[in-house]
């Protein structure tokens, strides 16, 4: 089984402060550890969120994407990659787009 452990792009030039620079800190911190943990049971590779990655996917052929994404730009980014993903019938780990969508509203949720 190959996983992908799909993140969003360095968040630093949104967010050009110590908290920017923390952000993609851990993030890469994040990677490398699940990526080690992963690797021991699946074929394991890690890839950025951007209008690419479906077909990077596919090239691939991955089985499974571990969802890391927060989403960058809109009120929904959060559902963003999900949505993707559901589109091109790939299974990923997370919450659906509706899930996400309800949660993010807390009025709703």
């Amino acid at each position: 089984m190959k996983v992908a452990i799909v993140t969003d792009k360095p968040r630093f030039k949104l967010l050009p402060t110590e908290e920017g620079i923390m952000e993609d800190k851990q993030k890469r911190k994040t990677i490398k550890g699940l990526k080690e943990v992963l690797s021991k049971k699946f074929n394991c590779i890690d890839l950025v969120f951007d209008d690419y990655l479906v077909p990077r996917l596919r090239k691939e052929k991955v089985d499974l994407v571990f969802n890391l994404c927060n989403g960058i730009n809109g009120d929904a980014r959060l559902s963003q990659l999900p949505a993707a993903l559901e589109y091109a019938g790939i299974p990923y780990t997370s919450s659906s787009p509706l899930g996400h969508g309800l949660a993010y509203n807390k009025i709703y949720s």
